[in-house]
């Protein structure tokens, strides 16, 4: 009992912690203008995908050590989640929880079998995105699906980038699409990586 009251009130001291992150990026925000954050550079994939169509205070925070230079491995780079986009998903899921299932909280409750959807659903995402790695080499990429399996494409079928206006991107091949997690580590070294092989399969 006394661990899983420490489980709740660490899960409800970083969805806090979230919260007041969200709220100080807001207000850098504000202060800074949001061109100072959504404003991409000039020549990369990023300004005609327009990757600052999200805008507000948690989409700044997911997108924080967005830049960073991703892990290599051997000649393949992975890009992980950023670790806003974590704090936000174990924080939120985490405060999530606590209305449904703390003490006291029996006001806020809908019903048992809702929780416990609303639960699944909140535990799925959050190691969804504890597991998620987007790998990607010269010859081509992968990355999971909402089933957790493993999607590759050849950069050779490569045909198209999207931004879908969410949280993802799009690439569609010939054989198929790749639903690709957009607030990762090294995303813009990957932008400007497609755009390069755009320019390649054009010319080819």
């Amino acid at each position: 009992m006394i661990l899983f009251q420490m489980i709740v009130a660490f899960g409800v001291a970083v969805g806090l912690l979230a919260i007041l992150a969200v709220v100080a990026f807001d207000k850098m925000r504000k202060r800074m203008g949001d061109k100072g954050f959504d404003a991409a550079p000039p020549g990369t994939l990023s300004a005609g995908l327009g990757i600052g169509n999200l805008v507000g205070p948690a989409v700044l925070l997911a997108r924080s050590g967005q830049n960073a230079q991703a892990r290599m491995s051997l000649d393949t780079v992975v890009m992980v989640p950023t670790k806003g986009l974590r704090f936000i998903s174990l924080g939120c899921s985490a405060l999530i929880l606590w209305f449904l299932w703390g003490p006291g909280m029996a006001e806020f409750t809908t019903g048992l079998t809702l929780n416990l959807m609303l639960s699944a659903g909140l535990i799925y995402a959050v190691l969804f995105i504890a597991g998620y790695e987007a790998k990607y080499n010269a010859d081509g990429i992968s990355a999971p699906n909402w089933l957790f399996q493993t999607k590759h494409y050849p950069w050779e079928e490569f045909i198209s980038i999207k931004d879908n206006g969410q949280y993802n991107y799009v690439l569609s091949f010939e054989s198929g699409r790749l639903i690709l997690q957009k607030y990762l580590v090294g995303m813009a070294t990957f932008l400007t990586f497609v755009s390069d092989v755009k320019k390649l399969t054009r010319s080819a």
